[in-house]
Order: structure tokens, then sequence, then C-alpha cells
């Protein structure tokens, strides 16, 4: 999973990639108070920082929050709050879990529908363009295990 979002995060026919970061903090993303711009495909951007980060011997998570969204898809996100964690079943399994949580403006559809709308947004954003492109990392990163499990030692 230690890969270049660029890499990771690829453009959809309803939603824009990665096509780059830029550091805000000095070191790597990733360290608790790290903070990068990322820039979009559709020539937007947003904002991260590391909440969390903590790697055991069989087991990491890792919390990240997202903000300054400036891609017309995300206009009622005020902020969405990432979280990995990864548990090592056996030698050869590793179990991903990603979660999603985000916080709709009050003062933009479809938030400014109340539970409503946090319905409308579950139903049309989270459950459909949002959980394909979840899922498209996730394959993207058990591809890359698997990969590297089968190449040549």
């Amino acid at each position: 999973m230690n890969k270049p979002l660029e890499k990771t995060i690829n453009q959809s026919d309803s939603l824009p990639g990665v096509s780059g970061d830029y550091m805000l903090t000095r070191g790597e993303f990733g360290a608790p108070g790290s903070r990068h711009i990322v820039c979009l495909t559709d020539g937007t951007s947003t904002e991260e920082e590391a909440l969390q980060h903590e790697d055991l011997a069989t087991s990491s998570h890792f919390r990240y929050i997202v903000w300054n969204y400036t891609t017309p898809k995300a206009k009622p996100i005020a902020y969405g709050v990432g979280e990995f964690w990864t548990v090592q079943l056996d030698p050869g399994h590793t179990r991903v879990t990603w979660s999603y949580s985000f916080k709709l403006k009050d003062d933009v559809f479809p938030g400014d529908l109340g539970a409503i709308g946090r319905w409308l947004f579950r139903v049309r954003f989270l459950n459909g363009e949002y959980a394909a492109m979840m899922k498209d990392v996730l394959t993207g990163y058990k591809q890359d295990a698997e990969a590297r499990q089968t190449a040549p030692q």
C-alpha cells in the first residue's frame, strides 16, 4: 500500500483521479501532523492531514482528514475522515479495511436538506461513485501484493 497516490487513485468516468501532491510540511506524508495538497486530474485539489499512524508487527492503523475540496463533485463536502486498518491473518494473507465518513456543508445541497440530504448523498455518491473508487483502490493494492508474492525471489 506504500505507493504514490497518483498510482493509486485513478480517474473514472465520474470522479477525478490524483495527478500528484505537494507537501506542506517537512518529510513524507503519513506521520501524524503531516499535511499535503493533493492535485486532481480535473485541475482541482484537496488538502489532507495525517491524524494517526501506528505500525505494529502484524497490524497497522492510519487515520487522516481531507478538506478544502475544490472539485465540483465534492462541493457539498465540508471534510472527510478516512481510516485504514490492516491485520496480517497469516504469512500469506492480510485483511485491509478502509472506511470513510463525511461531514456535509449545512448550506449546500444536499446537506441543506438535513437527514434526507444525508440519505441522498449516501445513496447517490457514497454507495455509487465513491464505493466504486474505493473498490478500485483496494483491488489495485491486492493485485500489487499478489504480484509481489508470486514474483521470483
